[in-house]
């Protein structure tokens, strides 16, 4: 089916601040295995959020440093929506590995509350053959 028309949304209210988010620069490119730092992960730019019951969840790109910020990771975010301003329940980065870089990250979550991540991660670094993974949480799992 083709699509003839898009949507344009205004947004005229802004909810606030959610809380403090852990801190983060610009984000280095990502290395696959003989071309350090050959693949672009764009920038930290939030490209994907899902919003169910009173939850929104949401993720992007980041470097952080515990690594002197030289890989890329996805961080995701839940937040709390049913207040008079969000707030910000939980956040993890995806980290597999010393050296290894996600990206291009996605998430969800379900009527259950259960949150799902995917991302993109360079092939033959441990992880999966093809440099595609995922994860998923459930509401009540510990960190």
């Amino acid at each position: 089916m083709s699509r003839a028309a898009l949507a344009l949304l205004l947004l005229t209210t802004s909810l606030g601040g959610c809380g403090a988010l852990d801190p983060y620069p610009t984000v280095p490119r990502a290395t696959q295995p003989g071309q350090p730092f050959s693949v672009d992960t764009n920038d930290t730019s939030f490209t994907q959020a899902d919003w169910r019951n009173g939850k929104l969840v949401a993720a992007q790109t980041v470097s952080e440093p515990d690594d002197f910020f030289s890989t890329a990771r996805v961080r995701w975010y839940e937040f709390d929506t049913t207040g008079a301003t969000p707030t910000l329940v939980q956040q993890g980065s995806i980290h597999p590995g010393e050296g290894v870089s996600t990206y291009f990250g996605s998430v969800a979550i379900n009527v259950n509350a259960t949150t799902g991540r995917a991302m993109v991660c360079p092939p033959n670094r441990g992880i999966t053959p093809d440099g595609a993974a995922k994860a998923s949480r459930s509401a009540v799992s510990p960190e």
